[in-house]
């Protein structure tokens, strides 16, 4: 029933609006998320963080916790209330992208990029 909000709250291009809005967001915060746990874990365990976490969110999704799922935050039908809850997610995930892009200034002049070649 939730989803029935965003159609008394929305006009159809509102709606994709906000889904767009909620979509590309979401992917811009993996995409950092990424970076930086790329960053500071080498190799494949950065991959495997982020790959946690978005495989936790899913889950916490499915079992009905969406207050602690980013993913589910990205779906408009969690958020859309009729009284503006949908700027809240933007605020939020804003709010993450920019910390992730100030540690990954941070982190970008610590991080050793030399290749180690080993000698045959």
């Amino acid at each position: 029933m939730r989803f029935v909000n965003v159609m008394q709250a929305m006009t159809v291009p509102q709606a994709f609006m906000i889904t767009f809005v909620f979509l590309f967001l979401y992917l811009v915060l993996i995409g950092f998320l990424l970076y930086v746990c790329n960053l500071l874990l080498k190799e494949i365990y950065g991959i495997l963080t982020v790959f946690g976490i978005q495989i936790s969110g899913y889950l916490l999704q499915q079992e009905g916790v969406t207050y602690l799922s980013l993913m589910a935050k990205a779906i408009p039908g969690y958020a859309v209330d009729g009284n503006g809850g949908q700027w809240g997610v933007i605020v939020l995930f804003c709010t993450i992208i920019l910390i992730l892009a100030l540690i990954s200034l941070w982190l970008i002049g610590r991080v050793d990029f030399k290749d180690v070649v080993e000698e045959e």
